[in-house]
Order: structure tokens, then sequence, then C-alpha cells
């Protein structure tokens, strides 16, 4: 949901960073396509192992796994773990960094 993120959010995963909101959208919109294509809705699915405030309130910790069967001949299957971390602090209290 776009109005929970201040619109000079950054986001950081382990390959890439950026700042801004309009650019974590656009990323999304040319990423949809493959994973709609690759990935079958039916067949993913994501798990919330946990989810936590912590630094005295000031950020949210998520603990994932998602599940993902590729549309492929062989049918591999993606079983991916991790954490996402909610940084807040943006203007009225939304996400500053992910």
């Amino acid at each position: 949901t776009a109005e929970l993120y201040d619109e000079d959010c950054t986001f950081t995963d382990p390959t890439l960073s950026f700042a801004g909101l309009s650019t974590f959208e656009r990323n999304l919109a040319n990423l949809d396509p493959w994973i709609e294509r690759f990935v079958p809705p039916t067949a993913r699915s994501v798990e919330l192992k946990s989810l936590r405030l912590v630094d005295d309130g000031a950020a949210v910790e998520a603990e994932w796994r998602m599940l993902g069967d590729l549309a492929l001949p062989w049918r591999p299957r993606l079983d991916l773990g991790g954490r996402t971390r909610y940084t807040l602090g943006g203007e009225g209290g939304r996400i500053s960094s992910y």
C-alpha cells in the first residue's frame, strides 16, 4: 500500500538500493509481468512467520517465507526465507526505509 511509505523512502535488499516511492512502484510494475509468467498465482505463497516492533517502536521487523513453483518444464521450486525491516520516521509516521 503506497500510502504507508514516505515519498523519499529508501529501499534496500541484498542486490540493490534506491530511493523514492515512484522508483519502487515502477520497479514493481516492471517485475510483475515476469512474476505472473513464471510463478503463477496458484503456484506461490507467502508465510508470515513473525512480526515485531524493534528499536523501541521505531521499526517493524517481519520474518517470512516465500514458496513458488516455476512454470518451467522441470517445475523447480523456490523456497526463500528472509526478514524485512520497516523503519518508521517519514512524514506522518510513514515508512522511511525498507
